[in-house]
């Protein structure tokens, strides 16, 4: 038995390996729009049905990829968008007791990131990064368009204590 699973192993490898050489994958990448020149390059399932199925040119005019509307929200404060505060990494919404809730990372800075390239420059209240100097927020709403930003629901930790800070200097 096992040497029969030995050789039925080997052998998938095997044929694996030959349909990888047989198979011409392209060195490009794949192309934003596809045409008679590139409608012969491999596809999967889902790229084919996309591309039958919603046959625009381009994917913004894809029926498949244009049916959002977006609508501003109203009640969340960015300072007329100066890059001071950011709102990232939502939480799913949940409903419940006839309230929709949301948690999300927040900074509100008085000044932009520096950049990574300048950390240095950063410090408890110049963020290096958009999320750098961020909380945990949470927001509440009865229409799912107007939101009320309750607070921090998880605050910044304090600031590190280097291990070494704690023990006396060394003696020799």
């Amino acid at each position: 038995m096992k040497s029969y699973l030995l050789i039925l192993l080997s052998l998938t490898l095997f044929t694996s390996c030959i349909r990888q050489k047989e198979a011409k994958i392209p060195d490009t990448p794949f192309p934003y729009t596809v045409t008679q020149e590139t409608g012969d390059r491999e596809m999967s399932v889902a790229m084919k049905r996309s591309f039958k199925n919603y046959s625009a040119i381009h994917p913004r005019n894809n029926e498949l990829y244009s049916q959002f509307k977006y609508t501003p929200l109203k009640g969340l404060d960015y300072h007329n968008h100066d890059g001071t505060i950011t709102r990232r990494d939502p939480s799913k919404i949940i409903f419940e007791n006839g309230q929709y809730y949301v948690w999300y990372t927040k900074r509100d800075t008085p000044v932009i990131p520096v950049g990574a390239k300048n950390a240095e420059k950063a410090n408890d209240t110049i963020p290096s990064t958009d999320w750098d100097l961020s909380e945990i927020w949470y927001a509440t709403s009865k229409d799912g368009f107007t939101w009320k930003e309750q607070g921090v629901a998880v605050p910044r930790p304090p600031k590190p204590i280097v291990a070494g800070a704690l023990l006396p200097p060394p003696t020799y």
